[in-house]
């Protein structure tokens, strides 16, 4: 009897201190679930979501088996394969998935089997997990809680005739009759997650509506919005120094990233694996690992960087210093190295290709084109002096240059004088009426302006404008919104509530349609079997948990 007591003991203690440490799913659970299902999703607190929308809910075992050969000790139903998605799969080192089940008319909940295996009634839920919205648990798992506050089905109380009151006035705010639009085959299936300066709320919508369907609330005013793999958001928001990062398919904030100061903008790899985030308030660049939505690098910098972009081939990153106009780069391979570039007012949009730097001058209503500074550090003159980056090298000597001598350092102070006013103007190339955007796809690079809502098509080898094309719009256009995968992008417009459907490699409008509402950013996802199979309804994210800084997280 003394060594049953001890053993609970122990039982009891582990189960209260591991979920102290962030949650961490064995890698070869990890690894057969993306095996079986290359689509899934293991979120930061080990939730699992099948692209059909399944979930599956961790249990972390009280007593894992370290040693054990990797395989499926048990399912329920019995000998179920992952594929067939059986309530309960159970790993030889004790780690246990519990599928939620959704009830008619009802809310979440798991298997009803009376027998529950020991490895489940022993194990606990991670102590980080966001709780799905409507989850009930059976009382026979109300081990399994530890610290989480989910209701268990004896607990629950339903006032039908409250319940119906909030129905019909549910009913009532919603549509009669929801305005369709024809959209083109492309966006045909696909959700639009939209934000504006007025509002800290994202607005979604199916495709092919034009009015909104339902809400997710943040914080505070979204100022950028990224897309990561259709499956979460990276959202800037006014006066937070975190950025959120939203669970798309569960509406919900996943995470919290505290860089310690207000983000502004955050550009991301084409690989998705990193994202680069920068703040007007600071003179730093912070980089953040994606597949564990972790900080890993802040860099100091020159000025207040703002306007941020990638080169082509992704090695380099230009900004602009927002207090001077001065504009700098990172060779991101090449230890973080800081240059001075040029200085351009009133920049709205930066790119570097190849060795040559573009800005768009809003105010100028030019593209302006300079040769790209690489950093060099010559080390042949005893009392050489490096002044700026690399632009011009100039000799300071101590004696008085005679005959040759003297003629030799005029010369080559000429010619630095020269390269110095070459970098520092460039090309010049006239653009339409307040060019705000541009954007490099096929060979081309692809330029809006606002005041006559229409796109230059320039090319960079003859480093002439081929053809303007008219967006057929009135109001102020003012981005461009790539559709992965895609030879396409929609135009949002900050003023008239239309958005243009362009083809990149046609150059040609497809489509402009009507929207409820004015736009500021616009993603577009594609929609998950959830979202096509549940009746729209208003929906807001609950209250985000807090994360420790030091915590790690899944993959995503």
């Amino acid at each position: 009897m003394k060594k049953y007591l001890i053993s609970l003991v122990i039982v009891v203690v582990m189960l209260f201190v591991q979920p102290v440490f962030a949650t961490q799913l064995p890698p070869e659970i990890k690894n057969y679930i993306l095996q079986n299902s290359p689509n899934a999703t293991i979120r930061f607190d080990g939730l699992v979501t099948l692209p059909d929308g399944t979930f599956y809910l961790p249990l972390i075992p009280a007593i894992s088996v370290k040693d054990a050969e990797f395989g499926v000790k048990y399912t329920y139903p019995a000998n179920k394969t992952f594929a067939k998605k059986p309530e309960i799969i159970i790993f030889n080192n004790n780690y246990c998935l519990l599928k939620l089940i959704k009830e008619k008319n009802k809310g979440l909940t798991v298997t009803e089997l009376q027998d529950l295996p020991i490895e489940v009634r022993s194990g606990i839920l991670p102590q980080d997990l966001l709780v799905p919205k409507g989850l009930v648990l059976p009382d026979s798992l109300i081990g399994i809680l530890g610290n989480l506050n989910i209701p268990l089905s004896s607990n629950l109380q339903i006032d039908s005739a409250k319940k119906n009151k909030q129905s019909l006035a549910q009913k009532d705010e919603l549509p009669k009759t929801p305005q369709k639009v024809n959209v083109i085959p492309q966006l045909q299936d696909k959700q639009f997650f939209i934000t504006n300066f007025n509002s800290n709320f994202i607005y979604i919508m199916p495709s092919d509506l034009r009015d909104v369907q339902y809400t997710l609330k943040l914080d505070s005013i979204p100022k950028t919005v990224k897309d990561i793999s259709g499956k979460f958001l990276l959202v800037a928001t006014n006066g937070k120094t975190y950025i959120d990062v939203v669970d798309i398919q569960n509406e919900e904030i996943a995470k919290q990233i505290d860089l310690g100061v207000e983000p502004d903008e955050i550009i991301l790899t084409k690989d998705e694996k990193l994202a680069y985030v920068v703040s007007n308030k600071s003179s730093n660049l912070y980089v953040i690992d994606v597949p564990s939505m972790t900080l890993t690098k802040q860099i100091q910098v020159k000025g207040l960087p703002e306007k941020i972009n990638l080169s082509v081939d992704e090695t380099k990153l230009i900004y602009q210093d927002s207090s001077s106009g001065d504009i700098y780069s990172v060779e991101l391979n090449n230890n973080y190295v800081n240059i001075y570039q040029c200085n351009v007012a009133n920049a709205s949009k930066l790119a570097i290709l190849d060795d040559k730097i573009y800005v768009l001058s809003r105010t100028k209503n030019a593209l302006r084109i300079l040769p790209y500074q690489e950093f060099i550090i010559e080390k042949n003159e005893e009392n050489q002096e490096v002044l700026g980056s690399k632009k011009s090298f100039y000799i300071k000597s101590a004696f008085i240059a005679r005959g040759s001598a003297t003629k030799n350092f005029f010369k080559k102070q000429q010619e630095d004088l020269e390269k110095l006013n070459y970098v520092e103007n460039g090309e010049t190339v006239s653009t339409s009426i307040k060019p705000v955007d541009m954007l490099y796809e096929s060979g081309k690079i692809f330029i809006l302006s606002a005041l006559t809502n229409s796109i230059d098509i320039f090319d960079p080898v003859t480093n002439k404008i081929e053809r303007n094309v008219t967006l057929g719009v009135s109001g102020f256009s003012n981005k461009f919104n790539k559709i992965k995968n895609s030879n396409l992008v929609l135009i949002t417009n900050v003023v008239e509530k239309k958005y243009v459907i362009f083809d990149l490699d046609k150059q040609a409008v497809l489509q402009v349609n009507p929207i409820d509402l004015q736009m500021t950013t616009l993603t577009v996802v594609d929609k998950t079997d959830v979202q096509k199979t549940t009746s729209p309804s208003s929906k807001k994210l609950a209250p985000p948990k807090s994360y420790s800084k030091e915590s790690t997280s899944e993959s995503l």
